[in-house]
């Protein structure tokens, strides 16, 4: 027991002698060892009441917090991605000029070789032209024929394009090579001509060299009507013939000595009046001899 509980024990016991001693008594009673007891039990109970702290109230404060809510993840749908289409492709048999427009009278461009493949943008309302990058040229859209397309992919999905008007017909011609021919013991390069320009060419001036050596092979040899309607030769080859606008012959060149696996090259100056009279334009082709 601690000082201060045997303090107020003492106390307390004081006082109820004090207030025993107070009453009217009749007898004054014996203090007994047991009454003492008994007192001394009541003191300490009261000495409990009086030492012990109340016991603290949890007091609940209602919440003012408004509750979150909580939110469950929900799945992200699955994209299918789209299959992109595959743009149609084209190439030659020929090699074919691409042109600022669908038409001879176009300016060419370049040249789709045998071999390359195009990319196809649109197609014409001229038939049989295709709107195409030529693969030199990505960044230069150009018109090509169709005469020796081979074409390769769906086109029913490309747009159909009008083009530009046909520009003022000007003098040219557009030269490739053909084939060899031989007539008898006469060995022939044939080139393919077409008249690209607005007027009839009737004259010729042509010559061919092999290329390193510089040797002469043909030429240069002045020409009349040097134009033939068919690539095999008939012995002499067919010729006498002008060259209409837009229309295609052939032009068939002996040469001798026949430098076989050399590379040579043509020079053909065609007019469009008699004895190289008239408007001229001049072609060189490269090509090698078998």
């Amino acid at each position: 027991m601690s000082r201060v509980q045997g303090a107020l024990g003492t106390t307390v016991l004081t006082i109820l002698l004090a207030i025993t001693a107070c009453s009217p008594q009749t007898a004054t009673p014996s203090l007994t060892i047991e009454g003492t007891a008994k007192w001394e039990a009541q003191a300490q109970e009261t000495l409990s009441a009086l030492t012990t702290p109340p016991t603290a109230t949890e007091v609940v404060m209602p919440s003012t917090h408004t509750p979150v809510p909580t939110i469950s993840p929900t799945t992200t749908p699955t994209l299918t991605p789209t299959a992109t289409p595959i743009a149609p492709v084209l190439n030659v048999t020929s090699n074919t000029h691409c042109r600022t427009g669908p038409g001879p009278t176009y300016v060419s461009l370049g040249v789709l070789l045998v071999g390359e493949d195009a990319e196809v943008l649109a197609q014409s309302t001229v038939e049989n032209y295709w709107y195409i990058h030529l693969p030199d040229k990505p960044d230069q859209p150009c018109w090509l024929s169709g005469e020796y397309a081979i074409l390769e992919g769906d086109t029913s999905l490309l747009p159909v394009l009008t083009p530009m008007p046909s520009p003022t017909p000007e003098v040219g011609f557009d030269l490739f090579l053909n084939s060899f021919q031989s007539c008898g013991s006469t060995y022939y390069v044939v080139f393919s001509v077409q008249n690209t320009g607005a007027n009839t060419f009737m004259t010729g001036n042509i010559e061919i060299v092999e290329f390193k050596s510089k040797a002469t092979l043909y030429g240069p040899t002045f020409q009349r009507f040097p134009f033939a309607h068919v690539v095999t030769p008939v012995c002499p080859p067919d010729h006498d013939n002008e060259l209409l606008p837009g229309q295609i012959l052939y032009i068939h060149v002996p040469i001798d000595p026949v430098p076989h696996g050399k590379t040579a090259r043509g020079t053909v100056k065609l007019c469009t009046m008699d004895y190289q009279g008239g408007d001229c334009v001049t072609k060189e082709i490269y090509f090698d001899i078998p």
